[in-house]
């Protein structure tokens, strides 16, 4: 059995893996989040779909073509890559909200409790207007700085108001 036979199985092997993961990766953060306060819109399937197709494209070219060990590796790794990240969004896609413990979005679930600041939010009204108007960005202590861009202004506006009224202690996180 040659090194391209062996990589390519294992990268189907780990794509599967990877797909059957998602009811687990939903259930942990459902657990985490507690009861949905608002139901935030997500993306189109469509999206999905197309990541996973391409990702799987990338793996099976190795079927046709030999490209050497080196860059038969570096395909696996990005269609493996590619089907990881698309899964972190795509296994939290229909649940993305608001809940009473935290805010699931984009395949990532935050504790309001981490939550530690909404650099945006701070600015002055003028300089606010330079940014996106329907991106949410916190930052948290554990995350880092996290962007969510929503469906539309009214939505963002929508999801602020809601963060504030389910968690009112981060209102003050905002004020001067």
């Amino acid at each position: 059995m040659n090194i391209r036979l062996i990589m390519i199985i294992v990268s189907y092997v780990l794509f599967a893996a990877i797909l059957i993961s998602i009811p687990f990766r939903k259930k942990f953060s459902l657990k985490k989040a507690g009861n949905l306060n608002y139901k935030i819109t997500g993306p189109s399937s469509i999206y999905f779909a197309g990541i996973y197709i391409i990702s799987l494209a990338v793996i099976s070219i190795m079927w046709i073509r030999n490209f050497g060990d080196i860059m038969n590796f570096i395909l696996c790794g990005c269609g493996i890559l590619a089907c990881e990240l698309v899964t972190r969004s795509f296994s939290l896609k229909n649940v993305y909200g608001l809940y009473e413990n935290g805010l699931i979005y984009d395949g990532v679930y935050i504790s309001y409790d981490d939550i530690i600041a909404f650099p945006v939010l701070i600015l002055p009204e003028e300089e606010q207007k330079n940014y996106d108007s329907r991106t949410l960005v916190l930052i948290t202590k554990s995350k880092g700085q996290k962007s969510f861009t929503l469906i539309s202004e009214e939505e963002y506006a929508t999801v602020i108001g809601k963060i504030f009224e389910i968690k009112p202690s981060l209102k003050q996180l905002i004020e001067k």
